[in-house]
C-alpha cells in the first residue's frame, strides 16, 4: 500500500470485502488463483479500495496454504528479468499493475515453482523469498544483516540496476 492516510482509508473502509475473501481462504474454500481472481472482480468493482495485487497476495499467501506467494515489485520484476519478458505487467512507477488478471498470477506461480525445481529449493515460498532478497540501500537492513548484507541484497541490486 502507498504511504498516505487517504490509502489507508480506502482499504479500512471497505475491509469487509478482503475480510470475506480471507475467510474462505482460511477455510481451504479458494485455492490461491481462486482467491486471486476474487479479489480482483472486487478491485475492479470497486468494492474493495486502497489495496492492489501486492497487498492481495500477501493476504493469499499468509492466509492460504501457502502455495499462492506474493508478488511485489521485486518479485515481479525479477520474474521479468529472468524470463526476459514482460510476464508480470509494472505500472510507470515499476509496482505491479492492477490490470493483472489471474491468468498473469497464474502464470507467475508457474514460473516461481519451476524455479523451485531447477534450483533445489525446499519450498515455493523459499524460492519467492529468494527472488525478493532484501533492500540494498536501506541503512537498518544493512545493519540488521552486517557482513551478510551484502551478499543478500546483490539480486536487488542487480534487479534495480536492470529493470
Amino acid at each position: 500500500m502507498r504511504l498516505s492516510p487517504k490509502v489507508g482509508q480506502l482499504a479500512i473502509n471497505t475491509i469487509e470485502t478482503y475480510e470475506k475473501i480471507c475467510l474462505r481462504l482460511l477455510s481451504g474454500e479458494l485455492d490461491s488463483i481462486s482467491a486471486y481472481d476474487e479479489f480482483y472482480k472486487q478491485k475492479e468493482l470497486r468494492k474493495m479500495r486502497g489495496i492492489g495485487p501486492a497487498f492481495y497476495t500477501k493476504l493469499i499467501f499468509f492466509f492460504g496454504n501457502q502455495t499462492g506467494v506474493i508478488m511485489d515489485q521485486w518479485t515481479a520484476r525479477s520474474t521479468n528479468l529472468l524470463l526476459d519478458g514482460s510476464v508480470v505487467k509494472l505500472n510507470s512507477t515499476k509496482c505491479v499493475d492492477p490490470k493483472n488478471r489471474q491468468q498473469v498470477y497464474a502464470k507467475y506461480l508457474e514460473f516461481i515453482s519451476e524455479l523451485k525445481t531447477i534450483l533445489s529449493i525446499e519450498s515455493v515460498s523459499k524460492t519467492e523469498e529468494l527472488i525478493f532478497s532484501c533492500s540494498h540501500i536501506h541503512p537498518t537492513v544493512i545493519n540488521r544483516l552486517g557482513k551478510h548484507h551484502q551478499a543478500c541484497s546483490a539480486w536487488r541490486k542487480y534487479v534495480a540496476e536492470n529493470t
